[in-house]
């Protein structure tokens, strides 16, 4: 690593993370509380850009600060610049050499359409399915119709098999789920309830989520998660000069 690295990342710090934007906030405050150094914070359907401004602090502050910021938003944390989640998956998957298929309910072909909106997606994205009905989530993606009376369209067990029924076509490598109510359903406080499946062959997981907003809001929040999940599976971990 160049001696002169800390000083070409100029006077500010870029991150981009995932999560609640009063969350994100709060743990700010407290990292750059008792420095000379401000932070911008912009977030859009959990999809969060950090700036911090860190022309008043010296090179060893500004290290001490960008590390102390990773180390306390690892989890969160999906880039270390202003670039989009589907971007990210983008290039993560043609890094790989690997396939994505993505079977859609509650989310209705947001997450093919933001995938398929950057350039170079076709050589990594096979197809997007937009199994809405029960009937088609049987018919496409074997999901059992067990499952469904057992568990209900919106659970982990369907999110798990429409995962499943997408890594059943052997060209894909990794899969995208998502089942969800996207509004209050049936007199219950359900609205924003969230399932997203991210998966390859060798494993599946489920990420479940209670998701605020309105309609649009919760299917576009549910959209940026399974992306998010996707980049930190191809990821594996983050990776910063600590």
């Amino acid at each position: 690593m160049s001696k002169d690295f800390w000083d070409s990342l100029g006077d500010k710090i870029v991150f981009k993370a995932f999560g609640k934007k009063s969350e994100i906030a709060q743990k700010l405050d407290k990292l750059i509380s008792n420095t000379n150094a401000t932070y911008y914070l912009k977030s859009t359907n959990y999809d969060n850009l950090i700036s911090i401004d860190t022309s008043n602090l010296t090179k060893s502050d500004k290290r001490k600060l960008t590390v102390k910021m990773f180390n306390n938003l690892e989890e969160k944390i999906y880039s270390d610049c202003d670039l989009s989640l589907q971007k990210c998956v983008i290039d993560l998957l043609k890094l790989q050499n690997k396939k994505l298929g993505v079977a859609e309910s509650l989310t209705g072909g947001l997450i093919a359409s933001s995938i398929v909106s950057i350039s170079g997606a076709s050589e990594v994205f096979n197809e997007g399915l937009v199994t809405y009905s029960n009937l088609a989530k049987m018919k496409n993606l074997r999901v059992k119709k067990d499952t469904l009376i057992e568990f209900s369209a919106v659970s982990s067990q369907t999110a798990y098999e429409m995962a499943c029924g997408v890594l059943a076509h052997e060209y894909n490598d990794f899969a995208l789920s998502t089942t969800g109510y996207a509004e209050n359903f049936d007199g219950e406080d359900n609205g924003g309830k969230v399932f997203i499946g991210v998966g390859s062959k060798e494993r599946i997981d489920i990420h479940e989520y209670k998701f605020e907003g309105d309609r649009t809001s919760v299917r576009l929040s549910a959209t940026n998660a399974a992306l998010f999940h996707l980049v930190k599976r191809l990821k594996g971990s983050f990776d910063y000069i600590r």
